[in-house]
């Protein structure tokens, strides 16, 4: 969200799984994989991997790799099923 929350709903149950706060700035996108792992690019340029079972501290983290200005540069879909798997360009 605009104050760099991600904020995770189970849908199927009706209830919020997971939420914490990914970045300093706004987190301009998401993308998440079948295998519970997800990727969030910020207003300030940075890229950050996630374990969604754990997301208190990113598995990785890339700062600056995209112009902040971009509203979302970095995923691309690769698969045609329900829970996408995405791509990264930088």
């Amino acid at each position: 969200g605009a104050g760099g929350e991600v904020v995770v709903f189970d849908l199927r149950q009706r209830r919020l799984r997971h939420r914490w706060s990914a970045h300093a700035l706004g987190v301009r996108t998401l993308a998440c994989g079948d295998g519970g792992s997800c990727f969030t690019a910020s207003a300030d340029g940075d890229l950050k991997l996630w374990d969604i079972s754990r997301p208190g501290t990113p598995l990785a983290h890339w700062p600056r790799v995209h112009e902040p200005h971009t509203a979302s540069p970095l995923f691309h879909p690769v698969g045609t099923s329900i829970g996408r798997t995405y791509g990264v360009n930088c």
